[in-house]
């Protein structure tokens, strides 16, 4: 039986997803930064009527290319349930907690694939942990 050649890094075209878009603003620069021959689809999705509204706005102001930028209004779960195995990039910022979506940015991603979760509370966490830590120190 005769494999299948691998696709080098030049010849491969990136499945990218931004399931909570709010205005499509980090899909629209990746789309904007990234070369056009690298680009298969860009996903960007929001629940919300009036965001999706915002997104085909910055849509057309930004004079993005409709076959490779697809703009969807469900919600940001049953979309990657929806489409198995299919992104190699996951752009994900929730409001709040990340867990509800854990599960389906796994069922989404192909092998190899990048979550990028943003951490609002980052700064927060850090300050504390080195509370802590100073804490520690001082009662020794």
């Amino acid at each position: 039986m005769k494999r299948k050649r691998k696709k080098t890094f030049n010849e491969y075209k990136f499945n990218i997803i931004e399931p909570l878009s709010a205005t499509g603003s980090r899909c629209i620069r990746i789309y904007a930064e990234l070369p056009k021959e690298k680009m298969n689809n860009i996903y960007s999705n929001d629940m919300d009527q009036k965001a999706v509204e915002y997104i085909n706005i910055n849509i057309e102001k930004n004079n993005v290319d409709n076959n490779v930028f697809k703009v969807f209004n469900l919600d940001a779960a049953q979309l990657m349930y929806h489409n198995q195995k299919f992104f190699d990039v996951i752009d994900l910022d929730p409001y709040g907690t990340a867990i509800p979506f854990i599960d389906s940015c796994i069922n989404c991603s192909k092998n190899g694939a990048l979550l990028y979760y943003y951490l609002k509370l980052i700064k927060f966490i850090w300050i504390w942990y080195i509370n802590i830590i100073l804490i520690f120190l001082e009662s020794l």
